[in-house]
């Protein structure tokens, strides 16, 4: 019994060879599905968006390492600049200090003062600083910078003159030194005079002469210290001082002369002696006076400059510090590369994902022709199989649609077949017996 799913019998008419086709429907090609556009190889453009991520990374990592370098250099520009400060005060720290004498300080003033005058030039021009090179102060803080080597010309002139007549302040603390340390034996020398001279009667003007050495030597003592300890040069005080020695100097040879053969000779001639020291401090104050003077006139200077530079300094350090801390055109260009290269980053992922799904896309229509193709030979074969089900049963008028499809071949060969056998039946039944 053949398998009938498409045909339907039809009855021959008389003496007519007729064949019964089997009525079904030609194959229709499955719609195909939507086939998308070959994509563009996605090779080229992961390498072109992989370069230019390669590229604006490499940029923007330079740019920071330069950017780290700068502010590494911007901050030992901004501790140069806070050095000044401090040396703008050590300044006048050493200044008073050798004022007063003291040896030290004047080396320490020179020292500070050639320090001082680096650590401008490198700021100004650049130079060698804690190890490293630095580079010239930014633009911006110039007009702080300039207004810094203004005031450090007139106190670097100060300080100049004070470190070269420095000396002058350390022998003027040695003879006031000097003054201080003999005004003891020499006003006991001369209260020992005056008590023989009151004890032997005495010519009024001897012990005037005693009294008076007593007098003005207290008065150089006070003289000298006043003048060492002087904020200002005060040459009056320098004139009473001189004043005060040729008087001094004057009593002695009074009295010297008015004792010469008494028995005040001797305590005369230790008085004598013990003023001598301090007469020789005096002279050599005295003989040191202009250039004391001047001296003096530079450590005043040094005192009143030393508020402006300290301001200047610190206007250089806050500009300094600006600058540095600013948003710079290296910061753009850091976060312009950065966003470049996280774009480029972007593009190439999203370019591998749109070729990931292509290829998504191009298995699955693969798979659905797979399948259309699978579907189309199932129901052609079993559309032979019901043909070739009718021809079983021996009709042999039967032919089978032939169609482009695997089994069109088979339909074909299978059509040809039951058309000769009938032809050959046929013409068995016409011919008439032999006799």
């Amino acid at each position: 019994m053949a398998l009938k799913l498409f045909a339907s019998k039809k009855a021959p008419a008389a003496g007519v060879e007729t064949s019964t086709i089997i009525e079904t429907s030609p194959r229709q090609p499955a719609p195909a599905a939507a086939v998308a556009a070959p994509a563009a190889p996605v090779g080229g453009r992961l390498r072109a968006y992989g370069l230019l991520f390669a590229i604006f990374a490499t940029g923007s990592a330079a740019l920071l390492v330069y950017q780290l370098r700068s502010s590494a250099l911007a901050t030992l520009q901004v501790s140069a600049a806070s050095e000044l400060q401090t040396l703008s005060q050590q300044i006048a720290k050493s200044a008073q200090l050798a004022r007063h004498g003291n040896a030290a300080a004047v080396t320490e003033l020179k020292q500070t003062r050639a320090r001082f005058t680096e650590l401008l030039q490198t700021l100004d021009a650049g130079g060698p600083f804690a190890g490293t090179t630095l580079p010239p102060a930014p633009g911006e803080t110039r007009p702080a910078l300039q207004a810094l080597g203004e005031a450090w010309r007139q106190t670097a002139a100060s300080t100049a003159k004070l470190a070269e007549q420095g000396d002058i302040f350390v022998a003027l603390g040695a003879a006031v030194s000097t003054i201080n340390t003999d005004n003891a034996p020499l006003f006991a020398s001369s209260d020992a005079l005056v008590r023989s001279l009151l004890a032997n009667g005495a010519h009024p003007d001897m012990i005037a002469a005693a009294y008076g050495v007593i007098t003005h030597a207290q008065r150089a003592a006070g003289h000298a210290n006043a003048l060492m300890l002087a904020e200002t040069p005060n040459p009056e005080v320098a004139a009473t001082l001189a004043a005060d020695a040729d008087r001094l100097r004057a009593l002695l040879g009074r009295l010297k002369q008015s004792s010469a053969g008494t028995m005040h000779a001797n305590l005369v001639g230790e008085l004598e002696a013990d003023a001598g020291a301090t007469l020789l401090a005096v002279n050599s104050i005295v003989a040191g006076t202009h250039p004391l003077m001047q001296a003096k006139e530079a450590a005043s200077n040094i005192a009143r400059d030393s508020v402006p530079l300290l301001a200047r300094s610190a206007a250089v350090s806050d500009a300094l510090t600006r600058s540095a801390s600013g948003f710079g055109a290296l910061h753009v260009g850091a976060a312009v590369s950065a966003l470049l290269a996280l774009l480029a980053l972007l593009l190439m992922a999203r370019s591998y994902g749109a070729d990931a799904a292509a290829r998504r896309l191009e298995t699955e229509q693969q798979r659905q022709r797979a399948e259309d193709e699978r579907n189309l030979t199932q129901q052609a074969i079993l559309r032979l199989m019901n043909e070739m089900g009718d021809l079983a049963d021996g009709d042999l008028t039967i032919r089978a649609t032939v169609t482009e499809d695997i089994t069109g071949a088979i339909a074909d060969s299978r059509s040809t077949t039951p058309s000769r056998s009938c032809r050959c039946w046929c013409g068995a039944s016409t011919t008439p017996p032999r006799a």
